[in-house]
């Protein structure tokens, strides 16, 4: 990627952060969670997601913010601490592939994955409408 393309998915990051944030769903303990497909986590998520945390300390791994323990009362989105899947598979829960991220790193950290998903997408449909060769 070149310099404009990080500076303006730097930009963009922060404000969709924002939106996506906000569309955080409370979880059934009565905490919150980024939007997500639960079908494609393991029944025991939350208790796994709750174990790195904790061994986390409730801060971010990758910026140190200190996010809020559960007990805590609610103030903002961004100091809600997530966890994320180094490899991007939902059902690879190995405590090695589970990173501690508050919803800007977690944000950031993700959207250069999807960034090539949505460009291969694109693609695919280019392709298939005739508007692209391989060859």
């Amino acid at each position: 990627m070149n310099a404009f393309t990080i500076t303006y998915l730097r930009v963009w990051v922060n404000q969709i952060s924002l939106v996506l944030v906000a569309k955080a769903i409370s979880c059934e303990s009565g905490g919150i969670a980024m939007p997500m497909d639960r079908t494609k986590y393991p029944a025991d998520w939350d208790e796994i997601a709750r174990a790195i945390k904790e061994q986390a300390g409730w801060k971010c791994e990758q910026c140190t913010l200190q996010c809020r323990y559960p007990d805590e009362k609610f103030d903002t989105h961004r100091r809600t601490l997530t966890v994320a899947h180094i490899n991007h598979v939902e059902m690879d829960c190995r405590p090695e592939n589970l990173v501690a991220l508050c919803p800007k790193c977690h944000l950031a950290y993700d959207q250069a994955r999807k960034v090539m998903q949505r460009l291969a997408r694109k693609r695919i449909k280019a392709f298939a409408d005739g508007k692209m060769m391989l060859f």
